[in-house]
């Protein structure tokens, strides 16, 4: 968590993944921001029908000290009040409507995975590079695409690069990797158990594990020595399109951050 990032964007990413009291908190919250803002841990507490304790381990599970630096987050957050159902693509929208909803939905897409960017998490994926002879660029189905991207860009730089979508392969190529090498690892979901199973290789490898995922309290998120967390389009017609556009994104800027890195050396 970053002190700009969007407190709506780290309540969505990591809503998938949370208890069913979370999940009311997080309700709670984004229907009610003005409210929470002014609240006390107790009133909202109270509303929500929780304990205190539980709003509290709420705040800090979105990377907040505790429920005051909560508040203050979400005093200072550029929160979009408007209710998006508006920029819904409908069936039976007009072409010229159509295209304004699709151009609004991804600008606010770009602004919302840009609100998650964590820089240390970046600065120390970029480490990892540094430190690496080889990397394995891995992932499925759609995650696979995305991975694919990513070892075309990086084969411009001076790094060992190797690429599957065969989770045989995979498991093959993760095995030989050596202290420090790397195993770079696509998952939307994060939780996919082929994936955690490299994960579990790598690590018998002693290698680092930097991972692109759009769930930050996912079980591939937490086991990574770096975890850059993207955004999902909440589309109706999106077919997985801005999803991959923003991990091309992520992936760009890991990989200037890493010539950049290798340019001071």
């Amino acid at each position: 968590m970053t002190a700009k990032s969007s407190v709506r964007s780290l309540i969505k990413s990591s809503y998938r993944d949370m208890s069913q009291n979370s999940k009311k908190i997080a309700d709670y919250v984004l229907n009610n921001v003005v409210a929470v803002s002014r609240s006390s841990i107790s009133e909202v507490a109270k509303e929500v029908g929780v304990a205190d304790s539980t709003v509290f381990q709420f705040a800090k599970s979105l990377g907040y000290k505790g429920f005051s630096e909560f508040k203050i987050a979400l005093l200072s957050d550029q929160f979009d009040t408007q209710i998006e159902a508006d920029e819904v693509v409908r069936s039976e929208d007009p072409t010229g409507v159509t295209i304004r909803k699709i151009f609004e939905n991804n600008i606010k897409a770009i602004r919302e995975a840009e609100s998650l960017i964590d820089d240390k998490t970046y600065d120390r994926a970029a480490n990892i590079l540094l430190k690496a002879d080889r990397v394995c660029f891995f992932g499925l189905g759609g995650s696979g695409i995305e991975a694919e991207y990513a070892y075309h860009n990086f084969l411009r730089t001076d790094l060992i690069c190797s690429f599957s979508t065969d989770a045989d392969r995979q498991a093959a190529l993760t095995s030989k990797l050596k202290e420090n090498d790397c195993l770079f690892l696509y998952s939307r979901s994060g939780q996919t158990p082929i994936v955690l199973e490299l994960v579990k290789i790598a690590r018998q490898k002693k290698a680092k594990v930097i991972a692109v995922t759009n769930y930050p309290l996912s079980s591939l998120a937490k086991q990574a020595d770096a975890a850059l967390i993207s955004t999902a389009s909440h589309m109706e017609f999106d077919w997985g399109i801005m999803r991959s556009r923003i991990t091309h994104y992520i992936t760009d800027s890991l990989l200037i951050i890493y010539m950049q890195r290798i340019g001071k050396k």
